[in-house]
């Protein structure tokens, strides 16, 4: 292990900048696969169908839905883990809320791209190929310094923290981090079990959970999830076989181009905006936005002349609000409202439950919208981010800048000011 790259100045960010974009590869790689549906489900069910016989709607559903259900077990699998390797090491994720969405949401694109140039086969064995190259590269990397403290392996911890961050080993910097870690070791040590029946026993805590609940549900169906899913076959069914200036696939690709703008203004804003402010906002556009598409198509099935530019607009606000407001807002709300000895377990708990209602979404999104109407889906996903923005304005608390204690204070008092208004 080198302490630096000759082209690069001592105390370099580079192998800490490799660490994070090979650390976020997968998440790349999973936005792929999700953005894979897209097109594929177009492909899939027509009369060029790789299977020769075009799938049905339950087939290609169950095929968008099953990763989900696997995350489940995973999720909770994570918590247990942390008990292991400590907490730090699962829950980076929270630090690194924007660089993740960012890599998620660019995978979105890249397949929605690809999925309109390339052969089934071909985007198969690229999809195969990223978490393989991912694989390769990434055994090449150190563990983590923390990692080598709590393991007793003080001198490699050294080593490694020293090429992070492109230093020698006797830099007084590296000292004093290491001694950092260490003191962070210990009072991880009383954390590292999983407390979920702890937090619902106790009158704060549990409030507290149910909000890190509600913005994780409310984050997961407000149908950003079937849209990037079955985004070919939406605009394809909206636009009816109407002359439109873009292929289902390339509005697919616009939707795409939308989100990762929304992810890159989330990392740029979510440290100085107010969550409050931001999720209510964010909830209140998609919410309006989801209704105005559900109304379009009923106005169009009654024969009403509806603008042919007012589904991908509408689709467009829904997932820039999603990722610049609704993904990261609850994510960080969730961990902010939570001390370090709890968050590993409530990020569990809460994310298993999104991996649920992504699932059931994928499930049944397709067979109901055929069966009963996809503006009623629409309108389903507008009424829950309604609610969402209310529940905002009157339940959660602001929690930019607040310590614990003065959040659980405001949890209290909106508490007794809601049972007295309901008195």
């Amino acid at each position: 292990m080198k302490r630096f790259y000759r082209i690069f100045n001592e105390g370099s960010k580079i192998n800490q900048i490799i660490c994070a974009i090979l650390i976020n590869l997968p998440v790349f790689a999973y936005g792929a696969s999700i953005g894979w549906m897209s097109p594929m489900t177009l492909l899939l069910q027509s009369k060029d169908s790789p299977k020769v016989v075009p799938l049905t709607d339950t087939e290609v559903s169950w095929m968008a839905s099953v990763a989900y259900l696997t995350c489940i077990p995973g999720n909770i699998l994570m918590a247990f883990l942390g008990d292991t390797i400590g907490r730090k090491k699962t829950l980076l994720f929270i630090s690194a809320t924007g660089a993740i969405i960012l890599f998620h949401t660019t995978g979105n694109l890249f397949l929605y791209i690809i999925g309109d140039f390339l052969s089934y086969r071909t985007i198969i064995w690229i999809c195969l190929a990223l978490p393989t190259f991912h694989l390769v590269l990434f055994m090449m990397m150190p563990d983590s310094p923390s990692y080598f403290v709590k393991t007793g392996e003080v001198e490699e911890a050294t080593r490694v923290l020293a090429w992070l961050r492109c230093k020698r080993e006797d830099d007084i910097t590296i000292k004093t981090e290491l001694e950092v870690i260490k003191k962070e070791q210990i009072n991880d040590e009383d954390s590292n079990r999983f407390l979920l029946k702890a937090i619902v026993k106790d009158k704060i805590l549990s409030k507290a959970f149910y909000i890190a609940m509600m913005v994780t549900l409310a984050r997961e169906i407000c149908g950003a999830v079937p849209v990037l899913n079955f985004a070919g076959e939406i605009f394809t069914f909206a636009s009816n076989n109407s002359d439109a200036m873009l292929s289902p696939n390339q509005q697919a690709m616009l939707l795409g181009a939308v989100q990762v703008t929304g992810s890159i203004l989330a990392s740029l804003v979510v440290e100085k905006a107010g969550r409050k402010a931001l999720l209510s906002i964010t909830s209140l556009i998609s919410g309006l936005s989801m209704c105005a598409l559900a109304s379009w198509f009923v106005a169009r099935d009654y024969g009403a002349n509806t603008p042919n530019w007012l589904p991908i607009v509408t689709l467009c606000l829904c997932i820039f609000c999603d990722s610049s407001g609704l993904q990261p807002i609850s994510i960080v709300i969730a961990g902010e409202i939570f001390s370090f000895k709890y968050r590993g377990t409530v990020m569990a708990v809460t994310m298993s439950a999104a991996s649920l209602a992504d699932f059931l979404q994928l499930l049944f999104f397709k067979p109901l919208a055929n069966s009963i109407g996809i503006h009623v889906a629409f309108y389903f996903f507008g009424i829950v981010c309604i609610l969402m923005a209310l529940y905002v304005v009157i339940v959660i608390p602001e929690t930019k800048g607040r310590s614990l204690e003065d959040i659980y204070k405001s949890l209290v008092t909106r508490r007794r000011i809601l049972r007295n208004n309901l008195n």
